[in-house]
């Protein structure tokens, strides 16, 4: 019996209600502690660094010399820019009003925990969510202290709950948006039609931007120039997203079109990632959280996606997706298999198996796999 086989025999043994209940919480506490360990483990979390520091002074948050006086206390070089929207300042505020070897283990222990409990709801077999830590993607993105690990929290819960509570989903992508906006961009072609959902998605944010003017509203015109400025440096720094392996508008345009046909076809998370890695002309191997437990679901449940997504899911864990011309090839391959005229979709599913107690969420599933 394969060592993938026994993984699932043991998780067949936490089906009942309760066993289901304790597993969450243990995986949810796990979460928990194991982010606020992991700070311990080294010395310093760049992005998050960058975060407490605008959150502790909020009203000043893209003033330079502020991030100057951090990166001379942690003996750092390089541009370390604060370029969220200002309503990322209310979901960091609380935390700047700490001391820093105390809010980031707090922050990397709640969005540790948070995640490993949504992702118990989204990944089959459940007891997958222990390894989704070993994800390149959330590994890097706990280490640095990145804000991807709750924003991905909320999209992913959004679209558990997509069919049945539209306006909660609204809600989770509306903070989403508000955390990291150009994730999110293309978000109004993967829900087109849920309209429930993108309605309760832009009050939410319209609630969050009037919300942020406690802060000052003068941020709102500080922040474009900080992403301006961002820009022109960006091509310095590393990056997973396609569009970064050339930079002129032959390779960039179709990149980008492409990006819109993934989204508009897949319609669901992997559309949204990918479409966002397309697009955006940054993207680091953060951005990918998202996709964790959705490569693992994939990689454990052959029987009910293919082998070819089983495949996908093995790369994603690879940590071969690093660099541009990787990543592009990758999200390829995802269109190719995932088109009508692919010749081997379903090849490797065990067709007509009987309804499980814990069937793979919907968007997990390719079109015509059956729900066990």
């Amino acid at each position: 019996m394969s060592l993938l086989t026994q993984w699932r025999a043991l998780s067949r043994l936490f089906t009942s209600p309760r066993a289901l209940l304790l597993t969450r919480i243990g995986l949810t506490i796990g979460g928990l502690i194991l982010g606020a360990v992991v700070p311990a483990t080294h010395s310093g979390a760049a992005d998050f660094d960058v975060f407490w520091t605008a959150a502790r002074h909020w009203w000043a948050p893209y003033d330079p010399t502020i991030i100057e006086h951090i990166k001379a206390q942690m003996h750092v070089t390089g541009y370390w820019p604060f370029a969220y929207p200002p309503t990322f300042l209310l979901f960091l505020y609380p935390f700047g009003q700490i001391p820093l070897q105390i809010a980031y283990p707090l922050w990397a222990g709640i969005s540790l925990g948070v995640f490993a409990l949504v992702c118990s709801f989204v990944m089959r077999p459940m007891l997958a969510a222990l390894l989704v830590v070993a994800t390149p993607a959330v590994a890097f993105a706990i280490t640095s202290g990145q804000s991807t690990v709750l924003m991905g929290s909320a999209v992913l819960m959004g679209f558990l709950v997509l069919e049945k509570r539209p306006i909660l989903a609204g809600v989770l992508f509306g903070v989403a948006a508000c955390i990291k906006p150009q994730a999110m961009v293309l978000a109004p072609i993967v829900l087109w039609g849920h309209w429930r959902t993108m309605g309760a998605a832009a009050v939410t944010g319209l609630c969050l931007v009037v919300a942020s003017f406690v802060f000052g509203p003068e941020h709102w015109l500080q922040w474009p120039k900080e992403v301006l400025f961002f820009h022109k440096i960006m091509i310095t720094t590393h990056r997973v997203n396609p569009s970064a392996l050339f930079d002129a508008p032959w390779w960039t345009i179709p990149v980008a079109l492409f990006g819109v046909y993934l989204a508009w076809t897949s319609r669901d998370v992997v559309g949204l990632v990918g479409g966002f890695l397309c697009l955006t002309p940054y993207a680091h191997d953060y951005d990918l959280v998202c996709l964790a437990p959705v490569a693992l679901t994939w990689l454990f449940n052959r029987d009910k996606v293919g082998w070819d997504h089983a495949i996908l899911g093995a790369i994603f864990m690879s940590g071969l997706l690093s660099k541009p011309g990787p990543m592009a090839a990758f999200l390829i391959a995802i269109a190719v298999v995932r088109s009508p005229w692919w010749p081997l979709k379903g090849f490797g599913m065990q067709k007509g198996a009987p309804v499980t107690r814990s069937p793979l969420p919907k968007f997990l599933l390719i079109p015509g796999a059956y729900e066990a």
